[in-house]
């Protein structure tokens, strides 16, 4: 169990905040991909043998990342063009998804979401 919340706790370095918009196709990749390896690591846990400690190391590590991937969305909607704002207000709407989840089975079904909107980004950047 510690080796797998260990494992979230390196992938919340990838949750940096985003600084300059330029960047966004640089680190898209590295951020959906600590999402997906997240997203697995929970969902492979144990929920019987779970304790309280645990639950609230990965609920720790999941607002980590929620917070620095609402403020890459945030500016994308703000300063991107018309094409990088939606993309923006998918990941937020994505975000709000996972903020309302209930269960760890709603929460990796959200993360997921929001993998596949950051995918959506990723494919953006592909085309560029």
């Amino acid at each position: 169990m510690k080796g797998r919340i260990y494992v979230l706790a390196l992938v919340l370095v990838l949750f940096l905040p985003m600084t300059a918009l330029a960047d966004i196709c640089d680190d898209v990749n590295e951020i959906a991909n600590g999402w997906n390896d997240m997203a697995n690591a929970v969902h492979e846990l144990d929920l019987e043998s779970i304790t309280q400690k645990d639950a609230e190391e990965i609920d720790a590590g999941i607002e980590e990342a929620y917070d620095a991937t609402e403020e890459f969305a945030n500016l994308l909607e703000e300063h991107g063009d018309a094409r990088e704002a939606k993309l923006g207000r998918e990941l937020n709407r994505a975000l709000k998804i996972l903020w309302d989840a209930e269960g760890i089975g709603a929460i990796v079904d959200a993360m997921d979401v929001v993998v596949d909107a950051l995918d959506n980004i990723t494919d953006y950047c592909d085309a560029q």
